[in-house]
Formats: C-alpha cells, structure tokens, sequence
C-alpha cells in the first residue's frame, strides 16, 4: 500500500584493472584500462498515501580492439586500441493512491550509452573507427480504480523514445589516403590485408529516432464461473531514419600487388535522398471470456479487431479459442 513503506536502499560498488589481465596475444601491447560499475536503489515513503522507487547504475567498461593486419609492404601491423563502453541507467517510480478503489503508479527510465572506436578490429583499421551513441527514454501512468469487488478497470499511457547515433571520429588525415578527412575519404578494401580509408558513414553520420505513444484501457470482471476481460489499445509510432552508408563509395582491391599498382576490381557506391520517415497509427479492441466448465477445465474464448493506415486492409478480425485441462483433477 503506498504511504506504508519504510526507507530502505543498497549501493554496489565493482573494479576491474588491466593489472589484473594478461595481454591478448595478438595485440603488440596492452593497453591500460579499467571497468568500473556503480548501482544503487533507493525506497520509501512520500507522506502517508505515496511512496517511491529509484534504480540507478552505470557501467563503464574499457574494451580492447586488436588490429592484426598488412601494410602496403606486406609486413605485418598490429595495434590494440582502447574501446570505451559507458552505460546509464536511472529508473524511479511513484505510487500514489488517490483514495481506497483508485491507484496512480508513474514509471520514467533513462538509458543512455556511449561506445567510443567501434567498427575497428583484425583486418579493419582505426580510420575507421566511429563513435555510438544510443539509449532510450520512457514515461509511463497507470490508473487502476476497483469498480467494486469483482470489476476492475485500468488505463495505460507510455511515452518511449529511442535515439540512436553512429559518429565518425573526423580524424585529420586518414592514414594511407593524407589531407583527406576521415568523414570524406573513400573506403580502401585490399583483400586478406587490411580495410581501411574513411568512416562508414558519407556525411560523418547515421541516425535514427523513433517515438512511440500508445493509449491502453482494459476492463476485468470475475462473475460466476467466467472471468471476462475487454479493452481498447491506441498507438502512434514514428520513425525518422538518417543512413549514408558507403555514401563515399569503396574500392576493393584484390590483392596487395593490385592495391599498390593502383589496379582496383571494383568499386561501389550508395546514393540517394539518405532521409527516411515513416509513421503509422494503429487501433485494436479485444474481448475474452475463460469460461471455467468444470473444475479441472477451463475453456477460452476471445475475438479481436485490429485496424491501421499503412495497409489497403483496414479491418482484421481474429476469433481464438483455447482451453486448459487438469488431467485427473475432476474434483
């Protein structure tokens, strides 16, 4: 019951070193890193009818990328580079009763993390190299209001939004390819020796937003032997999606001798309007009925009608029925 919580919380603490590692044994050195993880809960009560909940954590954890490749002279090159891998999470939540049928719960979350020099690795060289940023934020409110003893009635509304970021590192010069910038250089592909020249993305980046809205209520009636439950769904998707991948176009070389007798196979490229956007609304209503036949046999009925706009198809109804029997259990 909100308001009759007592204080209470916990707080972990974890430590990880390169001290304490051995080197990887394709990598010409290691690297000094470290892993660290903070978390913690916090609960109690908000005066005498709320109460709250809060979660945090963060992870910041120090990966490694080994480079085990050819140069253009055909000796061998390798390089470890550090890969930073940060994670936040933060959850708090509030119960709140309204009087003794009606309760409010909010619920928020944010999740963020940021991967630094991805993309990198064995044959793929650090021009590469791109940063992530990525996470997720929602909001949510659930009423819940006891009708009377055998109906409950409850309404949902939640709010995600998930961003999502892919960053080159826009390095000065890109390595084999000098005074071009990373963001603009071409990729460099030398089959079996190395990948390398700019970054993934054409412009320096990718993106993708996407908002989700969705609307809920549901209603639940336990009479007789039949426990029914009916309600309505309402949802709003959005989806704003920014891609240049290849957008500076790739050369592949098959060989070694081919790369440094300037003697590509192929090359490819990726154009066209790199932004995208797509929305869709959505409706359902539901209806079930698990009818309870006999004590050891329950018998299922429901019947469902969906609609949205991005198909010619507006209505769909899908009936269903199932049941549950207790073998040997008559009584």
């Amino acid at each position: 019951k909100p308001g009759t919580d007592k204080f209470r919380g916990q707080v972990f603490f974890n430590f990880g070193d390169s001290l304490f590692n051995s080197r990887n044994p394709f990598a010409p050195d290691k690297p000094p890193y470290q892993t660290r993880t903070f978390s913690g809960n916090l609960s109690g009560p908000l005066g005498k009818k709320a109460s709250f909940f809060i979660d945090a954590e963060q992870r910041n954890q120090q990966e490694t990328s080994v480079i085990s490749a050819l140069n253009p002279d055909g000796s061998p090159f390798s390089q470890a580079v550090v890969a930073p891998q940060v994670r936040t999470t933060i959850s708090p939540r509030v119960d709140y009763q309204l009087n003794s049928k009606n309760t409010l719960v909010g619920r928020y979350r944010y999740e963020h993390a940021t991967l630094d020099n991805q993309g990198i690795g064995v044959f793929t060289l650090a021009t590469r190299e791109y940063n992530v940023h990525n996470g997720e934020q929602s909001a949510s409110l659930t009423d819940t209001i006891m009708v009377s003893n055998s109906v409950i009635n409850e309404t949902r509304f939640q709010y995600i939004h998930d961003p999502s970021q892919q960053v080159g590192n826009n390095l000065s010069t890109c390595g084999l390819l000098s005074n071009i910038s990373c963001n603009d250089a071409p990729t460099i592909s030398v089959l079996g020796a190395f990948t390398g020249g700019g970054t993934p993305f054409g412009t320096g980046q990718s993106y993708s937003n996407e908002d989700h809205y969705e609307l809920q209520n549901f209603t639940s009636i336990a009479h007789g032997k039949h426990f029914l439950k009916f309600g309505g769904r309402l949802r709003d998707v959005r989806l704003v999606d920014y891609s240049t991948g290849n957008y500076n176009g790739t050369y592949t070389f098959q060989s070694l001798e081919a790369y440094n007798a300037n003697q590509p196979s192929q090359f490819s490229i990726t154009q066209g309007v790199p932004l995208a956007t797509v929305k869709q609304y959505d409706a359902g209503l539901f209806a079930t009925d698990d009818w309870r036949v006999r004590p050891n046999f329950t018998l299922s009925l429901g019947l469902r009608f969906e609609t949205q706009d991005n198909i010619g198809a507006r209505a769909d109804i899908a009936p269903r029925v199932g049941f549950a029997w207790g073998i040997g259990g008559g009584k």
